[in-house]
């Protein structure tokens, strides 16, 4: 979906709201209102190293029409060190890693704390989420955004 611009009076304001949501609400159907993620492809987190990373960077610029990769890693881990972090402590900081191949990453998890105690008690998990750069310190590396969290 894509932002527009439109001039109006003032006065015709209200009826414009009021005329907006109409046609909105007529032309929604019950399942658009759930979001949805599509994963481009499913991933080891082993397979994660900086070439790729780079071959990845190269599709850029990201936006309508040629949208960010989304990948999924299923059954990985928090190795101890998940933490709550944000004002209100909103937000996942998590490292993560894959048992079976010994991949691990930093990963942050934005608006996601409600997977915190599932998290800590060990459960594996499944993740959808972005690759990212991550600058910290002076420190570069390869973070995973992710998007979802899938438990059981």
């Amino acid at each position: 979906m894509y932002a527009a611009g439109l001039t109006l009076k003032e006065e015709n304001m209200d009826a414009f709201i009021v005329h907006f949501e109409k046609v909105v609400c007529e032309q929604i159907e019950p399942d658009s209102e759930v979001q949805r993620i599509v994963a481009d492809s499913e991933l080891l987190l082993s397979e994660i190293k900086p070439r790729f990373f780079k071959v990845l960077e190269q599709f850029e610029p990201f936006g309508p029409g040629n949208m960010t990769p989304v990948f999924i890693t299923r059954q990985v881990s928090d190795t101890g060190y998940a933490q709550c972090v944000g004002t209100d402590c909103e937000h996942l900081k998590l490292y993560l890693t894959d048992p079976q191949t010994g991949g691990s990453y930093s990963a942050i998890a934005f608006r996601q704390s409600q997977h915190f105690d599932m998290i800590k008690n060990k459960k594996p998990f499944d993740i959808c989420y972005n690759l990212e750069e991550n600058n910290y310190k002076g420190k570069t590396s390869i973070q995973l955004k992710i998007r979802d969290i899938l438990t059981d």
